[in-house]
């Protein structure tokens, strides 16, 4: 990877929608079992609703088909520290493609993870801000 090549997110964002405020409840819609997939105002209420969150907030946004702009979302409360398991909080897990030798658009994301502790980090738009 070219060491000119940087992906930033500003930090008043990253405050807001990733670390959050410290407090100890956050709101994070819970849809462990299946991911929700659609184009536009696809997440169903009844099978993805918000709930109460004491741990961090695991957000997962794939993009199944770049062409007709289909993401599938999912999200649930993690589990608590344990010995055994343990997640960082705060982090942006993107995975995508670099095109090197390419005009326009050089990256193509197909798969962002976020691990946050702020209210409503869990909204499908989130996505949408970071791309």
């Amino acid at each position: 990877m070219p060491e000119s090549f940087q992906m930033r997110l500003p930090d008043e964002w990253l405050n807001n929608n990733v670390l959050g405020t410290g407090q100890p409840v956050r709101d994070c819609h819970e849809c462990p079992d299946a991911a929700q997939c659609g184009t536009l105002d696809f997440l169903d209420p009844g099978r993805c609703p918000i709930e109460a969150c004491n741990t961090t907030c695991l957000v997962s946004d794939l993009y199944s088909d770049p062409d007709t702009n289909e993401q599938c979302y999912q999200s649930f409360c993690g589990p608590p520290d344990s010995e055994i398991f343990s997640i960082d909080p705060h982090r942006i897990d993107m995975e995508g493609i670099l095109y090197l030798d390419c005009i326009g658009r050089p990256v193509e994301l197909w798969e962002i993870d976020l691990f946050c502790r702020a209210d409503d980090c869990s909204r499908p738009t989130v996505f949408n801000e970071m791309t």
